[in-house]
């Protein structure tokens, strides 16, 4: 017993000079940073909730807007007349994108594509056109397929898909 009670007084002053240490460094932190010279309060600050402009907010986030985002623009409801099978699919590549697309319809239950637009540029648009087959009429689940055109004028591989609900009457 007395050979421990030495080594507890032989560690216990260093412990303890470790601890104060510990505790002045904890403390000397947390008074910069809550004003004693670490961060200074800008001096027009007050209380209260910010409220972001949101057409500041939209501006930035379109300057942000790189070559990979892409807007789509088709009828999710287009309407065909049943003897000329012309249709109001209002496609459209707008303005804001950077790569040509071809707009495809296809139905989901069988895959038949029954439609192909022309290549569309940035800024054009096929508000009406006639379907590439034949449809009875009749309401049909169907998808319309955004195909990326490379510069070649070949499908790029990229696509994007919407569902839409095509009516022929």
């Amino acid at each position: 017993m007395y050979s421990n009670s030495r080594l507890f007084w032989a560690v216990a002053p260093g412990v303890a000079v470790l601890v104060v240490l510990a505790f002045a460094a904890t403390a000397i932190t947390v008074a910069r940073a809550v004003g004693g010279g670490g961060y200074e309060l800008d001096p027009a600050a007050q209380d209260g909730v910010f409220i972001a402009d949101p057409n500041k907010y939209l501006e930035g986030l379109q300057e942000q807007v790189d070559d990979s985002a892409f807007r789509i623009q088709i009828n999710a409801e287009p309407v065909v007349d049943a003897a000329t099978q012309r249709g109001n699919f209002l496609a459209s590549n707008p303005a804001e994108n950077k790569r040509d697309i071809q707009v495809s319809i296809y139905l989901v239950d069988t895959g038949q594509e029954v439609y192909r637009s022309r290549t569309l540029k940035p800024g054009e648009r096929i508000p009406y056109d006639i379907l590439g087959e034949h449809l009875e009429p009749g309401v049909y689940d169907a998808a319309a397929r955004m195909i990326f055109i490379d510069e070649d004028g070949q499908e790029a591989g990229s696509n994007i898909e919407v569902e839409i609900l095509l009516t022929v009457e």
